[in-house]
C-alpha cells in the first residue's frame, strides 16, 4: 500500500530511464538525480521518495519493457507505466482487474470512490494488515490512485473507463512478463488476442 506518493511519474521516469540506458548503476543514477534536482522536487527528502518509488517500479519490468519505453509512443509509454505500478503494487494490479476490467466487459463506464473502498474492505477481509489503516490514509490511497488511473488514460477526468488500445509491442512485452498482466487494462479477452497474434 506504499502507493499513497505521487503518480504515475511519466516525467521523472522517462529521465530515470535515459540514465538507466547510459549506466545501469542504480547508485550513481540517485546521485545524478539529487544533484541536478532532475525532478524538480522542492525537498531533497520528497526526490528521494520519488526516486525509490521510481527504481522499484522500474525493477518490476523487464529489460524488453525497460528498453522499449524510452522509444515508444506517448500512449505506449503511460501503458508501461500503469503495469511497472501494478507490478510494484499488488493492491493495484487486483483493482485494475477485478474492479475496472470486470466493469468494462459489463458494460458499466462508470467507477466510482465507492468502488475503490468495497473493494479495500473485501480485501481488509483477506488482509488484516489493511484493517490498520486510517480512514485518511485510505482516503489518500483512494486520491492517488484515481489519479494515476487518469494519468495512465484509464478513467476520464469524470471517471469513466477508456477502453484500452494497446499496441502489439507493448502487449507483447507485457504478456512475456505476465500472462495475466495484460488483464489490467480494460480490454476484452477477443482484443488480447488480436494484440498477441
Amino acid at each position: 500500500m506504499a502507493f499513497s506518493t505521487g503518480g504515475l511519474f511519466q516525467r521523472e521516469t522517462l529521465l530515470v530511464v535515459e540514465l538507466f540506458t547510459k549506466n545501469a548503476d542504480w547508485d550513481q543514477i540517485k546521485a545524478d538525480v539529487i544533484q541536478n534536482n532532475l525532478f524538480q522536487a522542492r525537498t531533497q527528502a520528497s526526490m528521494e521518495r520519488h526516486f525509490r518509488e521510481i527504481r522499484g517500479r522500474l525493477k518490476q519490468l523487464p529489460d524488453q519493457a525497460i528498453d522499449l519505453l524510452s522509444q515508444a509512443s506517448h500512449q505506449e509509454q503511460l501503458a508501461l507505466l500503469w503495469y511497472a505500478v501494478c507490478r510494484r503494487h499488488s493492491f493495484l494490479f487486483e483493482f485494475a482487474v477485478e474492479v475496472i476490467r470486470e466493469k468494462y466487459l459489463r458494460l458499466q463506464h462508470e467507477v466510482s470512490r465507492d468502488d475503490f473502498f468495497r473493494f479495500f474492505d473485501a480485501k481488509a477481509d483477506w488482509h488484516e494488515e489493511l484493517e490498520a489503516i486510517s480512514e485518511s490514509t485510505r482516503k489518500k490511497l483512494c486520491q492517488v490512485a484515481f489519479r494515476m488511473l487518469r494519468e495512465a488514460g484509464i478513467l476520464t477526468p469524470d471517471n469513466l473507463i477508456v477502453p484500452a488500445l494497446l499496441s502489439p509491442a507493448v502487449a507483447q512485452v507485457i504478456h512475456q512478463d505476465d500472462a495475466d498482466g495484460v488483464r489490467i487494462f480494460p480490454i476484452s479477452d477477443l482484443d488480447i488476442e488480436r494484440c498477441l497474434y
